[in-house]
């Protein structure tokens, strides 16, 4: 059976769209306005063919910063490395995603896009950017969604527009979903509501508080992808290490590991 309220919502995007990309002033023949609707159906199905996607002419829709490069300093999105078409996919395959990193491989930048394309096509979408201070998540925002957004096709800007204030909450006006930066304690707070849909955990084993954010939102259906660089010496960098080999070959729970008695100490007993 159909999803009624689901395909009126679609048809009042659908709508939407068309006005946008009929505009007049812009002068551009029906063929051209269909292209791009085509373009933007495509790109909301499939959160990889929206990285990857390319204008009609040809051109990318995706530039990011490479702060190394002093001579071409924005570049295309890197379509080219399946490795983040393979992790694009895992992102969505799982509600809970764990990924120890090293830097330049692109992985904030990664999860920063999905989170775009998620907001840009799916309704009513809260997310939360976590880094251990507010003012550092509000800069990735910054730096990873918002100076993205400025560079796309202008026809595409207009089509799925992005606020530009205030800093730490970015709204995307057409869907109503919205991306906040927060900081490490956030979970004291908004992350004990049921209201959200993805909290990206940016260097959680950074995070002192990620076993509090990881606690507070488990009850609910959130997503939560918790990236990050190898830390040792706090709570945070503890369960971060604890999550991201639970499962793997030769992995030990702790809390197992206090209750069995070690061999050496079994043949102790014993004598």
């Amino acid at each position: 059976m159909a999803n009624k309220p689901r395909e009126a919502l679609y048809k009042r995007r659908r709508d939407a769209w068309m006005q946008v990309l009929a505009d007049p002033a812009e002068r551009i023949g029906d063929n051209i306005v269909q292209a791009r609707l085509d373009l933007l159906e495509t790109w909301r199905a499939d959160p990889w063919a929206y990285l990857s996607g390319k204008d009609t002419d040809g051109r990318p829709i995706i530039w990011t910063a490479d702060e190394r490069d002093d001579v071409v300093p924005v570049k295309p999105f890197p379509a080219d490395k399946s490795y983040l078409q393979d992790m694009t996919a895992e992102l969505w395959a799982y509600r809970i995603v764990l990924t120890d990193k090293v830097r330049q491989m692109y992985v904030t930048t990664l999860c920063c896009l999905n989170i775009d394309w998620y907001c840009s096509f799916t309704e009513e979408r809260e997310v939360f950017v976590s880094r251990v201070k507010q003012e550092s998540a509000e800069k990735l925002i910054e730096d990873k969604i918002r100076a993205v957004h400025r560079r796309k096709p202008l026809w595409l800007q207009h089509a799925c527009p992005l606020s530009m204030s205030p800093m730490h909450k970015a709204v995307y006006e057409a869907t109503g979903s919205s991306v906040t930066a927060v900081g490490q304690n956030f979970a004291d707070s908004e992350g004990r509501g049921p209201t959200g849909s993805l909290v990206l955990v940016d260097e959680a084993a950074f995070q002192e508080n990620f076993r509090g954010i990881y606690r507070a939102i488990q009850p609910y259906q959130t997503r939560i992808w918790a990236i990050s660089t190898a830390n040792i010496g706090n709570d945070g960098a503890a369960l971060f290490k604890e999550l991201i080999h639970e499962g793997r070959p030769g992995f030990v729970d702790p809390e197992e590991a206090e209750e069995t008695p070690d061999e050496d100490e079994e043949e102790v007993e014993s004598l």
